[in-house]
């Protein structure tokens, strides 16, 4: 179930931000694939999960990993892709990349719980919780791969949470307005399961 979502693809965002980043800092980019690997599983066990959560029935333009083999094993998938994720940080040898990536997850989680408890309605905390956190994390590890200062990793964090940010509004956007075939998913879903995105509220 894993494989066969990892393998269908996608835009690969959040990995290509930390190797560009690397290559910006002045580092090579090949020394970061371990934790550019590692942020796409993570976003690979988040979307496991939340197809789970939200009963999706479609992902990346095949049926969700529920649909083929239960929530069972597409919640094991996604805690096992968490697993190899933390895993590609311990062997990275990247000094403070593990912390800043358990930080990261506390965050997405904290971030799909206030989701549940704000149906109805919607605020940038959780668009930061559940989205930019990652996109902020890959441009930090991008960042410390290169040997960074800290205070250009943290500027660069910046930058990946309101890239992030800006994401998720297309990405809402699309949910109300684009091509079910293009998007890789049935349109309206966030609507019908009474999430309020940034879009619709405002």
């Amino acid at each position: 179930a894993a494989k066969q979502l990892v393998m269908a693809g996608g835009k690969r965002v959040r990995p290509l931000s930390c190797l560009l980043v690397t290559r910006a800092c002045g580092g090579d980019a090949s020394r970061a694939i371990s934790l550019a690997a590692s942020v796409e599983l993570i976003h690979s066990a988040t979307l496991l999960h939340d197809d789970v959560i939200d009963e999706g029935e479609e992902r990346r333009g095949r049926p969700a990993s529920r649909v083929l083999w239960g929530n069972l094993v597409s919640v094991l998938s996604g805690d096992l892709l968490l697993t190899s994720a933390l895993e590609l940080v311990q062997s990275s040898g990247v000094e403070g990349a593990m912390a800043d990536t358990l930080a990261t997850m506390q965050n997405l989680i904290a971030g799909e719980v206030a989701q549940l408890k704000a149906r109805g309605r919607e605020d940038l905390g959780i668009v930061r919780g559940k989205t930019a956190s990652l996109f902020a994390n890959a441009c930090r590890s991008g960042a410390r791969v290169a040997g960074a200062e800290p205070e250009v990793i943290d500027a660069l964090g910046r930058f990946g949470e309101r890239v992030g940010v800006a994401f998720q509004i297309v990405d809402d956007v699309l949910d109300l307005e684009g091509i079910p075939h293009e998007v890789g998913k049935r349109l309206g879903h966030d609507l019908a399961e009474g999430k309020t995105t940034l879009p619709l509220a405002l």
